[in-house]
């Protein structure tokens, strides 16, 4: 799950503007409670009792990690939604500068101990602290869109890809692949036997009031996007056969 905001006169701000904004200012504590308490609330609703576990994946930054205050709103996020600390996982999205893993893994420890997932997201060629994949208690790794959109220039060649999906499997790790566009790009992912797969050609962004009447749940009954998202780990198994 991704905070994008839609302005009332231009388009949507997306969630990098939004987030360093937020973290330039007093607004980033406020907006964090809000979205985990909003988020888990939404997935009780869409799956009060589900018959099998369904992941809420929340991109947050490791700057809000650092702050111990996390701890109390995730807690408090599950404890009124009543969703199980096994069911959400937090997606660390690092920015320019970082936090050092020894400011990161007293709060990720305590949220771990209680159950909740963690994810680095943005794996890619570029600047990234890789270090993190050792010395913190992740369990999956999201690959960046680019090393995708990088098969289609001319000549690519699928060797970073695959060396991004060994690596994550050699430390243990679930790989998914972000921003897969293209009945190519998916068959990439599978040859190389990525664990998961999310993108337009999978599904699009969309605010909560169009997801529930999409197309995609239109006449699977209510909830609507319950049996949508149950159908999700399919999909993603898909992605490794």
């Amino acid at each position: 799950m991704l905070l994008r905001w839609q302005h009332a006169i231009d388009s949507a701000v997306q969630p990098s503007q939004l987030v360093a904004v937020a973290e330039d200012s007093t607004l980033m504590l406020p907006l964090c409670r809000w979205l985990l308490a909003e988020a888990c609330r939404q997935r009780q609703q869409w799956l009060p009792g589900s018959p099998q576990p369904v992941l809420l994946s929340i991109s947050i930054s490791p700057l809000q990690l650092v702050r111990p205050e996390i701890v109390e709103a995730v807690t408090e996020a599950l404890a009124r939604s009543g969703l199980a600390p096994d069911q959400l996982e937090l997606a660390l999205c690092p920015g320019e500068a970082p936090p050092e893993v020894t400011a990161l893994r007293p709060t990720m420890n305590r949220l771990r101990q209680l159950g909740v997932h963690f994810a680095l997201d943005g794996l890619s060629s570029g600047m990234l602290p890789l270090h993190y994949l050792q010395e913190l208690p992740l369990e999956s790794i999201q690959l960046d869109a680019t090393l995708l959109q990088k098969l289609q220039e001319p000549g690519a060649s699928a060797a970073l890809l695959e060396g991004m999906i060994v690596l994550g499997h050699r430390l243990g790790l679930r790989v998914i692949a972000r921003g897969v566009e293209t009945t190519e790009q998916l068959s990439a992912l599978r040859q190389h036997e990525c664990d998961a797969a999310q993108g337009m050609l999978l599904g699009r962004p969309m605010p909560l009031r169009l997801l529930e009447v999409s197309p995609m749940a239109a006449g699977l009954g209510l909830p609507t996007v319950a049996r949508l998202f149950g159908a999700l780990p399919a999909l993603k198994k898909t992605a490794r056969a």
